[in-house]
This record gives C-alpha cells, structure tokens and sequence, in this order.
C-alpha cells in the first residue's frame, strides 16, 4: 500500500519484535510452564494491548501523551512498579510451575491477563507505536499508520511464537522443581533488572 515504506518496515520490525523484552521473557516463561496452547492464548492479551496502543497513535493521542513530560513520566512509573512486582511475585512463587499437561481455563486466563498488563504498562510498547512505527509512514496519522501498526502486530506475533515454542523446549528439562525454580528465578532477575534499566533511562 502507498504512503507505508514496507521494504525498510519489515526487516527493521522483524529485529525489534526479536529483541528480549518484559513480553518475550513472558513467552519463553508461559511456553515452559503451561504449553503451546496457553501460551500461544496468552498473546491474545498482549496483541488486544498493542491494536489499543496502535489505534491510539493513528488517532493522534500518543503523540500527544509524549508531548506531556508529567503524562509519560506517569506512564513510565507504572511500568517500571509493574515489573517489579512481576519480578518479586515470579521469585516468591518460583519452582511453582504449572504443568503443561494440566492445561486449563485457569492456566489460560493467566498468560492472557499478564501478556496484557504487562504490554500495556510498558512505556516501550507507547514509543513503539508513537515514534517507531510512524518512522515509516508518509503521512503518519489514520489508516495508513494503523495498518503499519497491525503490519507490526503480525510480525511480533510470528516471532512471539518462535519464543513459545523455545519456552516450550525449555520446558521438557524442567523435570524437578529444582530445575523449575531456576527457570523462574532468571526470569525473575529478567523482569527487575529491565525495570532498573526503564528507571534509568532517560525520557525520550
């Protein structure tokens, strides 16, 4: 489609969805502890998060929310208290993993509700929308900014899978709770120390 760089937005989308991040930690953790099935679920609430962050910026209000220094500091915060949490509550449960032959609703709404909050909370996912995507518009507001968006969203999704499926290789090793427990200390160690680094950063 005209007005969308699609020769330089796919490979450069396909680098940044393969970058470790807060969700793609998720993934390898969900893929070992519940299963392809629940894990794959579990994108569900990641994606819903972006589409709301992608029609967002095509309608303007994320450039906005950048514009304002209180408004992203906010944004940014809750971020940084959110994987915290996530980070202590995964060494305060750690080597209770889930198996993957148990797959049920509950095990299913978990990695959903967490791939959600987690996406929606990072002030990256924002600037992924706002700044990196319009990167590659011509005209970087309505349809063409959200298609490049959900462009995007497909992309991530492909390479989200491949991290479930690694998280699911992983997980035929865990064959103790010793061995689970290290899993989820890593991530643990994972989730705090982006949130240290989120804190440090500076503002773009």
């Amino acid at each position: 489609m005209d007005g969308i760089s699609w020769g330089a937005f796919v490979p450069a989308a396909l680098l940044v969805s393969l970058v470790p991040g807060a969700n793609q930690v998720l993934s390898i953790q969900h893929g070992a502890k519940y299963g392809i099935r629940s894990a794959l679920s579990g994108l569900i609430g990641r994606f819903s998060a972006f589409l709301v962050l992608a029609c967002c910026a095509a309608l303007g209000m994320s450039s906005i929310l950048l514009r304002s220094s209180t408004a992203f500091m906010i944004v940014k915060w809750v971020g940084i208290a959110y994987l915290a949490w996530l980070g202590i509550s995964t060494l305060r449960t750690a080597g209770q993993s889930a198996s993957p032959h148990l797959e049920d609703e509950h095990t299913s709404a978990h990695p959903v509700r967490t791939e959600a909050l987690t996406a929606m909370t990072n002030p990256k996912a924002l600037l992924l929308f706002a700044v990196f995507v319009p990167q590659f518009v011509a005209d970087p507001g309505g349809w063409n900014l959200l298609i490049a968006g959900v462009a995007y969203i497909a992309i991530e999704a492909s390479t989200a899978s491949l991290y479930i499926v690694l998280g699911q290789w992983i997980g035929k090793y865990l064959t103790n709770v010793r061995s689970r427990k290290g899993l989820d200390q890593a991530s643990a160690v994972a989730y705090l120390g982006m949130a240290g680094w989120l804190a440090l950063e500076r503002n773009p």
